[in-house]
């Protein structure tokens, strides 16, 4: 508006660039005078419009890229979040599980430690003593009846079923905890168990699984976590136990489930 007010004036005072001569009487002489410079007013504008629409266009663009990067900024910090949270979660999930799996290998310990028999001496066995009275026991019966293992066992059970049904039960238990849970290397924790079973302890799991009760449920986690690993033959009394249980009773490497 500026230039077009200077333009006006100029040719007032005699400034005629195009030529035409013309009079505010003329009136179709002013309008041909201006019709260049509308021309050029037009593409002026038109070129400020094209700037503006592109000055927009690309402030619309880069709104949208710093969008997109909030966005993207956004995203990865949730995923650091939930991957902090799951590593927290994972921990906690751990510590409960050994809190609770320690708290049962206690309470196992203790079972045993209660365990106590009258010897032929008159004096009194207890803990791993009175599992040994038990399995020497079961060999007498054995070889002096002159019975079969299945039989020989079932005698035995029934004798020390207050101690044993007891002890079984509590021992199934606590590896099967250790087989249903969601914790890694699961072997790991069943091997803590069978540490602290004595020879007696494992003879006698042994024969039960095999000739008891704990055939249907107790011997497959036996299979499957290497239980009979450190029995020895020559505990079982001529038993060859070998023949009764998969390998994976006793060798590790044979494991297929133990995580």
């Amino acid at each position: 508006m500026a230039l077009w007010i200077a333009v006006v004036v100029a040719s007032g005072a005699g400034w005629n660039p195009f030529g035409v001569t013309w009079t505010f009487t003329n009136p179709g002489a002013f309008g041909d005078a201006f019709g260049p410079l509308s021309a050029v007013m037009a593409s002026i504008a038109a070129l400020a419009a094209i700037a503006a629409f592109r000055s927009q266009a690309d402030q619309y663009s880069g709104d949208t890229e710093r969008r997109n990067l909030d966005d993207e900024i956004a995203a990865s910090e949730r995923e650091r979040l939930a991957a902090r949270e799951a590593v927290a979660d994972a921990r906690a999930e751990k510590l409960n599980f050994e809190t609770t799996f320690f708290n049962l290998l206690e309470a196992l310990r203790s079972i045993v430690a209660d365990v106590d028999l009258r010897t032929k001496k008159g004096t009194t066995a207890k803990a791993h003593d009175a599992f040994r009275i038990m399995s020497n026991s079961y060999n007498d019966k054995l070889i002096d009846n002159e019975v079969s293992p299945k039989e020989a066992w079932g005698e035995t059970a029934e004798h020390y079923k207050n101690d044993l049904n007891h002890y079984f039960r509590f021992l199934y238990h606590v590896v099967r905890f250790v087989d249903e849970s969601e914790i890694k290397n699961k072997y790991f924790y069943v091997r803590l168990i069978r540490a602290s079973l004595s020879e007696s302890e494992l003879k006698l799991l042994a024969l039960n699984c095999e000739f008891g009760e704990g055939r249907e449920k107790f011997k497959k986690l036996i299979e499957r976590y290497c239980l009979l690993h450190n029995l020895e033959e020559r505990t079982m009394g001529g038993v060859d136990i070998t023949t009764l249980y998969a390998p994976s009773a006793f060798e590790q490497q044979q494991i297929s489930k133990a995580t």
